[in-house]
């Protein structure tokens, strides 16, 4: 009886929504854990350089972006050589400073991080637009660390490089809104869409009633003791 009480409650709505919430979650985890591993196995290798006080590794791979970093809580910075060939000492200086800033505070953690409750919690879509708005502000603050150690004309120029010199780079994952942060002085506000902010009202609607209502059924049910209680009464032996 006891095993029956156990099936009862796993085929519950709430129960499989939850099994199969863990069971994605740890999907996810393990496809940014896997992409991180992937990472690092590339680069462990690379030798070490320094410029400007920042140390970095040139990638040895010619279809990587002109720059990035790499890894979570000790990342490392690696640059195209081939791509950097075109960089003038200013511009380097401002690509390293930018990279040097994401190292700094860590921000390929927090990104993953972000990246993983963006797929695990995909019925909240409004968790992407709150994504996109901290990656805006790491990007926004790496560009000001950029413009610290050179000039602004000096990131205006790296953002006018030819798009194969950049073949996405986070440097070059701009926006209008973040140009007009940078170069206008705009206020860096919140954008939530209206589409995605109904989705997740109603996601969040849905799964209160659904436990709403097991919390509701729970509540007639009897429990697994009253049920071994009943069981013993009903199929105690005939005399």
């Amino acid at each position: 009886m006891i095993e029956a009480c156990m099936i009862a409650l796993s085929i519950s709505a709430t129960g499989l929504f939850l099994s199969g919430l863990l069971w994605w979650g740890l999907l996810g985890g393990v496809a940014v854990m896997g992409m991180h591993i992937r990472n690092f196995w590339r680069t462990r290798a690379l030798l070490s350089e320094e410029a400007f006080g920042v140390s970095f590794c040139w990638s040895r791979d010619a279809n990587d972006p002109l720059a990035r970093t790499v890894g979570l809580f000790w990342p490392t910075i690696v640059l195209s050589r081939e791509k950097a060939a075109y960089l003038s000492p200013k511009q380097l200086h401002a690509l390293l400073a930018h990279e040097a800033s994401h190292k700094t505070y860590r921000d390929g953690l927090w990104r993953s991080l972000l990246l993983f409750f963006e797929r695990w919690l995909f019925f909240f879509p409004t968790l992407s637009d709150i994504a996109e708005h901290i990656r805006l502000r790491q990007e926004v603050r790496a560009d000001h660390a950029a413009i610290h150690a050179t000039d602004a004309s000096v990131l205006q120029s790296l953002y006018l490089l030819a798009p194969e010199t950049a073949n996405a780079s986070p440097l070059f994952a701009f926006s209008s809104r973040r140009l007009s942060v940078i170069f206008d002085g705009a206020s860096l506000s919140w954008h939530f869409h209206v589409g995605r902010l109904l989705v997740t009202i109603l996601s969040l609607t849905l799964l209160v009633a659904v436990f709403s209502f097991d919390t509701a059924s729970a509540a007639t049910v009897p429990s697994c003791q009253e049920f071994v209680n009943m069981s013993a009464i009903n199929f105690s032996p005939l005399r």
